[in-house]
């Protein structure tokens, strides 16, 4: 894999939010298809060996998608997506929650606010910038393995978008 083109994670000054940015050598409208199709961010979307599993998915403002992660020896960790302000091929809002298997939202761990924008430029750029209510928050996710793990998903989805040219 090419180790030049990594995810860059730039904390801001108050420490609740991180702003993500990656380029990818695939074109704009296959990045949008890679973020926007359940079976298609069930191949990326957890870090290996986890395996991510949507239960259901609509993309569409207010929509939501209820996935498991699932890891090697049995682990399973549910989240609860819901989709806002989706400009198609530009860029998309989620909001990111912990939960049960029947999407009730698990209040003991932090949710956030995501960012998504995508640019096509030589490829496509993406940037995330991904914020927290409070610092705590943050710090949560970063030491339960966010960044590390977000880094190989990314590089998951690199290599997906890599197998998808002819």
């Amino acid at each position: 894999m090419d180790t030049s083109n990594k995810a860059t994670f730039t904390f801001s000054k108050d420490k609740k939010s991180v702003e993500i940015t990656r380029h990818f050598n695939a074109p704009l409208p296959l990045v949008w298809k890679a973020w926007t199709e359940a079976a298609i961010l069930d191949k990326w979307w957890a870090p290996k060996p986890w395996k991510s599993e949507t239960r259901k998915m609509l993309f569409a403002n207010e929509g939501q998608r209820l996935y498991c992660m699932c890891g090697p020896a049995g682990e399973r960790s549910w989240g609860l997506i819901t989709f806002h302000d989706i400009k198609p091929q530009v860029g998309f809002a989620i909001t990111d929650a912990f939960c049960d298997e029947s999407g009730r939202v698990n209040n003991d761990f932090p949710s956030t606010h995501w960012e998504i924008r995508l640019e096509e430029k030589e490829g496509t750029n993406l940037v995330n910038v991904l914020t927290s209510s409070k610092e705590e928050d943050m710090k949560q996710l970063i030491d339960m393995g966010f960044q590390e793990g977000y880094a190989m998903a990314l590089d998951n989805l690199e290599e997906w978008l890599r197998g998808q040219k002819t």
